[in-house]
């Protein structure tokens, strides 16, 4: 990995923003660089929106609440106005059908979307999951009997011409961002077969699904107020191209 160095800002300052820049990274490399460095900000600059996704890190690392407040607006940029939206807001023991028929919805009827349907619709389900499951204190299993803790979950999904971004809010701000960053590499390093044998609670599988279904992963958390996870794929790119793409992965801890 390599710290970028532009005409704006020293090599140095990217450092201290905690953003690195690499190349051709696999997905396991590239969690093991962000357990090693600490960078909490990892892009690939042979990667989808690479400039896009630099300015989002910027965002991110500068004005960590802004990404929690408006990630819409920290990863497609303020200014823009040409985005197809989906908001949805739900109690948190609420069943995901609804969900899950709304984003599929949304998703047809986007051009060059059929590459990734199903991922949109498993990414969906899991940042739902996820986030639900908060209103479950440790000693209840989730979704078997009634939770403990009220909450909503705000369900967003943004595309414009070239990205579809997924996110979820909840506002239990459960989320331990660097655990869970040590369980995607887990999950890497190890593959989810021994994983799930290793630890089935709170083993990360699901959120490494989701980063290695994704073209970028987003997660921060204002503690005991909001946690907020996006997963951004790709429109126009056949299966096969896709698979093919380096992954970034933005972090807030």
């Amino acid at each position: 990995m390599r710290i970028l160095d532009t005409s704006w800002m020293t090599q140095d300052e990217w450092a201290d923003l905690g953003i690195g820049i690499a190349r051709a990274l696999p997905v396991e490399r590239l969690l093991e660089l962000a357990v090693e460095t600490g960078a909490q900000h990892i892009l690939q600059e042979d990667g989808l929106e690479f400039d896009a996704e630099l300015e989002t890190a910027k965002i991110m690392s500068e004005s960590p609440l802004l990404y929690l407040r408006d990630p819409v607006g920290t990863i497609f940029g303020p200014s823009r106005r040409d985005l197809k939206l989906l908001e949805l807001t739900f109690e948190a023991s609420e069943k995901k059908h609804r969900l899950l028929d709304a984003v599929s919805e949304l998703v047809s009827q986007l051009p060059k979307s059929r590459a990734i349907l199903l991922q949109a619709l498993s990414i969906t389900d899991e940042l739902y999951t996820n986030a639900a499951k908060n209103a479950w204190d440790a000693d209840q299993t989730p979704f078997s009997d009634s939770p403990r803790n009220e909450g909503k979950i705000e369900f967003f999904a943004v595309a414009d011409d070239r990205r579809l971004v997924l996110g979820c809010r909840d506002n239990f701000g459960k989320l331990q961002v660097r655990p869970l960053l040590e369980r995607l590499h887990f999950c890497a390093v190890n593959g989810i077969a021994r994983s799930i044998r290793n630890d089935t609670f709170g083993a990360g599988i699901g959120a490494f699904t989701t980063l290695e279904s994704s073209l970028s992963y987003y997660a921060g958390v204002e503690p005991g107020a909001n946690t907020v996870v996006c997963a951004a794929l790709p429109l126009g790119a056949n299966r096969r191209t896709f698979d093919q793409m380096p992954k970034n992965i933005h972090l807030i801890y």
